[in-house]
């Protein structure tokens, strides 16, 4: 089931990201499942739509609009607060915008706990691990079962 994400934010001049890249990304997509974005667009995108608004002092904005769909169906009614959190959160930077945020449709882990397993992640890099970060989130994401085990067990519930 698609679920539509509308974002919108201030001028270029404001100090905001460019106007012509339609959704958070500091300079790459967002890693939640869902991609869209000018040159990028994927199969995931369903339907994509922009309109041109003309303000009175002459000035000019841009409004793109996306419907996206997941690759693997999810309750966006039971995860819908937890996904908008989770984007708030890479857009300012807080959370680190990787592989990992793909485990929180896959398994509704919160942005706390797929931290967790990040660091946890990053801790086996510096043991010397011969795995990739890029091996581990694909790993998680195939395996979503391991994952809430894994959470559970940092967790203790």
């Amino acid at each position: 089931m698609p679920c539509a994400l509308r974002l919108h934010r201030g001028t270029a001049e404001a100090g905001t990201a460019d106007a012509s890249d339609p959704v958070p990304s500091r300079g790459r997509g967002v890693n939640f499942g869902c991609r869209a974005g000018d040159g990028e667009l994927r199969p995931a995108c369903h339907r994509r739509a922009t309109y041109e608004i003309r303000w009175p002092d002459g000035t000019q904005a841009r409004i793109q609009d996306f419907e996206l769909a997941h690759a693997t169906p999810f309750d966006i009614g039971r995860l819908g607060a937890r996904l908008t959190s989770a984007i708030e959160s890479v857009w300012s930077g807080a959370t680190e915008n990787d592989g990992f945020n793909r485990l929180l449709p896959l398994t509704g882990l919160a942005v706390g706990e797929i931290t967790v397993l990040r660091a946890c992640g990053r801790y086996l890099l510096q043991t010397g691990l011969p795995f990739s970060q890029a091996y581990m989130e694909r790993v998680l994401q195939n395996n979503p079962g391991i994952a809430l085990n894994c959470s559970s067990c940092s967790t203790g519930a």
